[in-house]
């Protein structure tokens, strides 16, 4: 990938059966190479308010499960970390 380069994806869930095949999908239109090897992941979910997932407002739990379950499944890192941070109204 080019330095600065944004890449971004938009892929319906609702067309798929399970959730990981909505973010294979997503990755694949990235090009992401699933061949790559990590020792340590980051996710950066939003999770920092009360809100359901359901109104767009935080991250649906269910897609940081899929996440973590592909790069588990393609890269078998050694660590992988969900990480966040407190948000004006909420401590984390």
């Amino acid at each position: 990938m080019e330095k600065n380069k944004r890449l971004v994806s938009l892929v319906d869930t609702l067309r798929y059966e399970k959730t990981t095949e909505a973010v294979i999908k997503a990755l694949e239109l990235i090009k992401f190479n699933f061949s790559n090897k990590f020792k340590k992941i980051a996710i950066k979910p939003n999770l920092c308010y009360y809100w359901k997932s359901s109104t767009g407002e935080t991250t649906n739990p269910t897609l940081v499960e899929a996440i973590i379950d592909i790069f588990r499944m393609y890269s078998n890192p050694d660590e992988i970390y969900i990480v966040e941070s407190d948000a004006t109204v909420m401590r984390t």
